[in-house]
């Protein structure tokens, strides 16, 4: 669908994402659309890095951390070396969450 309108999934997520309120905002966190099949107590995250205000992985973890008990989350990024990531542009982790998670962890707006 968006590349029938001519744009790149990139572009959107930008657009989308950090644009208004959020261009400030080093990093968001969403749902992931399409999660990986996981047990049911763990709930598969995005942590999207804005591309003109870069968190450094330390940032995020600091957030994290303040937010859910110690050791309940695994966060990981894809290397950047393989062509694994349909993203390519907007840098963004795999942020894996057991058991409860906060309301305030997830940015609310749909992608």
């Amino acid at each position: 669908m968006l590349k029938s309108n001519g744009m790149s999934i990139n572009k959107y997520i930008i657009g989308v994402w950090f644009s208004g309120e959020n261009c400030e905002k080093k990093f968001l966190i969403t749902k992931n659309k399409f999660p990986y099949n996981l047990e049911k107590s763990i709930t598969h995250l995005l942590v999207w890095i804005n591309p003109l205000n870069k968190a450094s992985q330390e940032n995020i973890i600091e957030y994290i951390n303040n937010k859910c008990l110690p050791n309940s989350f695994v966060m990981f990024k894809n290397s950047p070396y393989k062509d694994e990531s349909s993203v390519s542009i907007v840098s963004h982790y795999y942020l894996f969450i057991k058991d409860n998670i906060p309301d305030d962890i997830i940015n609310k707006s749909e992608i």
